[in-house]
């Protein structure tokens, strides 16, 4: 049992050590091109009832540190049954453009899929209606764009803890592992997550990857299967963006339901991948926390901790340095107090949630995918 304990171990730290290389060759980003306005972008935004935040959202992207004429504003309605769209076409921005799928046509896929044919733009950004972004987010996404030409960026999104509490502050810790594991991952060249909550990409890219938005049988997963099909095409041209001020904020889930339900639907797509980075990660992952939950069962069971105690160090000796460098540079180190806690109850969350996207139907917006 020792030897398989320390060799799931080493697995596992060998892999988040990657990571955490990548995420320390990564240098923060500044805006220095000064022509960055020179490119026109495009911004496409699917909505499904989002009355709550619709002013917020365009109250964003319009006061952006960027000329009104480079960018246009893409909203693509997903037959909301709110007040959405008329709140959108009540707003004045003459940027704005306002689209809705047909009837026979539903879901984010499809209203990318719609918006992007619609843009006009070198580059496109796909960004959700209940983000948050600073009025720098746009120049230095372009900025990243100009100086660096790659074919997909992926940007931070950052968790916005409402109300403000210990759940709160737990579940951001895990958010920020994300964080730095995608931003890790992407600087080694062996990207395996992206968030299309700031995504961006060359409009010259879009014949490879226009097949994912068609993948009607699967109902979401777009950012993460655009990423795989460019990775595979494009090697070493998708960079993470390391910028506070190319981050976007989205709020977390509102209680323990809905972050197992979310984290379910994201999970229910791991089917379908066939990268190899993805499939390996996932499954190494996937081993040292089912390994914690037998060794844990072991130990009840003859009152012998050892196992647990020991992997869960080893887990802890990469974690810990790993996620207090991401959540300092985003100067939210005082989530580290919560580590402990965390920690201790991963491995429980990640076998939950593999359950959830097995077996239970998952939905979304009052729609069953």
């Amino acid at each position: 049992m020792i030897l398989v304990v320390f060799l799931v171990g080493v697995i596992y730290i060998s892999i988040i050590a990657s990571f955490f290389y990548g995420w320390e060759k990564l240098q923060r980003f500044e805006t220095t091109i000064s022509d960055a306005s020179d490119v026109f972008t495009s911004i496409i935004v699917p909505v499904r009832d989002e009355e709550e935040n619709i002013k917020l959202l365009l109250d964003d992207l319009t006061s952006q540190n960027y000329p009104l004429e480079q960018f246009e504003i893409i909203l693509v309605d997903d037959h909301s049954s709110d007040n959405s769209v008329q709140l959108a076409k009540e707003y004045p921005a003459s940027n704005l453009k306002i689209q809705t799928l047909p009837t026979d046509s539903n879901g984010k896929k499809a209203a990318l899929r719609l918006g992007i044919q619609e843009a006009k733009g070198e580059l496109i950004i796909t960004t959700d209606a209940d983000c948050r972004r600073g009025s720098g987010w746009l120049g230095t996404i372009v900025s990243c764009y100009l100086q660096t030409k790659p074919v997909m960026i992926l940007a931070p999104v950052l968790p916005i803890k409402k109300p403000r509490n210990g759940l709160a502050d737990c579940l951001s810790l895990e958010y920020f592992s994300l964080i730095g594991s995608t931003a890790g991952s992407a600087a080694i060249n062996r990207p395996v997550m992206s968030n299309g909550a700031n995504l961006a990409f060359s409009r010259n890219v879009y014949s490879d990857i226009e097949p994912v938005y068609q993948q009607n049988e699967i109902p979401s997963g777009d950012d993460v299967f655009a990423l795989l099909k460019l990775k595979k095409t494009y090697p070493g041209k998708i960079c993470y963006l390391k910028s506070p001020e190319a981050a976007v904020s989205t709020c977390l889930s509102k209680n323990i339901t809905s972050f197992f339900k979310q984290r379910g639907r994201w999970t229910s797509k791991a089917r379908y991948y066939k990268d190899t980075d993805v499939i390996f990660t996932a499954l190494c992952v996937l081993s040292v926390n089912i390994l914690l939950v037998y060794t844990l069962g072991f130990g009840i069971f003859l009152h012998d901790f050892t196992y647990f105690i020991v992997l869960m160090v080893i887990k802890s000796l990469i974690d810990f340095p790993f996620l207090y460098r991401v959540t300092s540079f985003f100067n939210q180190t005082r989530l580290m107090l919560w580590f402990p806690l965390v920690q201790s109850v991963y491995f429980l969350y990640v076998c939950i949630t593999i359950f959830i996207a097995a077996f239970l139907p998952n939905s979304w917006k009052n729609r069953k995918i």
